[in-house]
């Protein structure tokens, strides 16, 4: 079982890093998580043996499978309904 406190993803690395820690079989590369779920352009710098990847934002439908895919693992619950 895993609990955050900071249940709101800020990018698409907080999300991978996540889901890899529950289901490491399946989540191995981010390289591959981004591939499957985004528009990704490589941006080659002079010098540089490595490409930088740049997320341009879902591919179509893909942001709802990957939503399906963290429902499985979370339960998000507000201060209200916990607190009196």
């Amino acid at each position: 079982m895993v609990l955050t406190g900071t249940p709101v993803v800020n990018h698409h690395k907080d999300i991978f890093g996540i889901l890899k820690f529950l289901q490491p079989e399946i989540y191995r590369r981010r390289e591959s998580f981004e591939d499957e779920y985004f528009f990704v352009d490589l941006l080659h710098l002079r010098g540089k043996k490595r490409k930088l990847r740049i997320i341009k934002g879902f591919k179509p439908g893909k942001q709802q499978k990957l939503q399906k895919k963290i429902s499985q693992f979370s339960v998000n619950r507000r201060q209200r309904e916990v607190l009196p």
